[in-house]
């Protein structure tokens, strides 16, 4: 896959960011001393990406362009809390609307179907999404 990989995030406990933290420095990440919020535990930078650990448990990686950081990912993931639960189906079906009815203005509903082998490469397709943000018609 070429083109810019988006923000991803995992659950991860604290035994586990230490792992994950040790395997980056192993593959080339360099730890940034600057912790920029109380709620930091440590940052790595990863190529083109900033990986950090949060007190929650969160393991936040920015976006990157670099195809290397899907190693860096599928490491992680292969060791983080699933956020989801594996389909039992062959094809996943989700719809989704928005807007505020007939009285008020325009509804749009959207469908999405895909194939469950493609289920763990959705969220690194994707990436990590506000959807209360506004954008615009254009995205």
């Amino acid at each position: 896959m070429s083109g810019k990989y988006p923000s991803q995030k995992w659950k991860v406990d604290t035994n586990t960011a230490d792992e994950i933290k040790r395997y980056l420095i192993q593959q080339g990440g360099l730890e940034d001393k600057d912790i920029k919020s109380e709620n930091e535990v440590w940052r790595v930078k990863f190529s083109d990406a900033t990986l950090t650990y949060y007190k929650t448990g969160t393991l936040f990686c920015t976006a990157s362009r670099d195809t290397s950081i899907k190693k860096v990912w599928e490491f992680i993931a292969s060791r983080a809390e699933s956020r989801f639960i594996p389909p039992t189906k062959d094809f996943l079906i989700g719809l989704d609307e928005v807007g505020k009815g007939e009285i008020l203005g325009h509804t749009i509903l959207v469908g999405a179907i895909f194939p469950k082998t493609i289920f763990n490469e959705i969220e690194w397709r994707l990436g990590v999404s506000d959807t209360k943000k506004r954008r615009s018609t254009a995205y």
